[in-house]
This record gives structure tokens, C-alpha cells and sequence, in this order.
């Protein structure tokens, strides 16, 4: 897989997990590695949401504040 090449060549230290949609084999780099998580959880929330918007179970017009208490 290209994308293993490239992370396999990155200098820093970089963790990846790939599975295909459906699928069972898994390949992974430095699996075990502890990483900093930081702003990539940002990304499944946001796939969670617009799935929701899309099943019309959202309303994506909606504003909603989060208050410091719910961080």
C-alpha cells in the first residue's frame, strides 16, 4: 500500500491502523506506539454528525453552544 510507503519513510514517529470497509485483514504501523490523539477526534464526530444530518435526525441549521461545564 502507497500510503504504508509513505509513513514507513516519514521521519517522525507516526501510528496508522488500515482496514477496509467489510473486510478482515488489517495492516498497521508502530501499533503500539502512544501518540497524541489531539484534534483527530474531531473527525469521527464530525462523520457522526453529518451521517445524522443526512438521516434527517440532525438539523444541521441548528446552533448549539457547548458550555464550559459539557467540556
Amino acid at each position: 500500500m502507497r500510503c504504508f510507503d509513505a509513513v514507513r519513510a516519514f521521519p517522525g514517529n507516526v501510528g496508522l491502523y488500515y482496514r477496509a470497509l467489510g473486510g478482515e485483514e488489517v495492516e498497521t504501523h508502530n501499533p503500539d506506539l502512544p501518540l497524541v490523539a489531539a484534534s483527530v477526534i474531531k473527525i469521527p464526530i464530525m462523520v457522526t454528525a453529518l451521517r445524522d444530518i443526512a438521516a434527517g435526525q440532525l438539523d444541521g441549521d441548528e446552533i448549539v453552544t457547548i458550555k464550559q461545564a459539557d467540556k
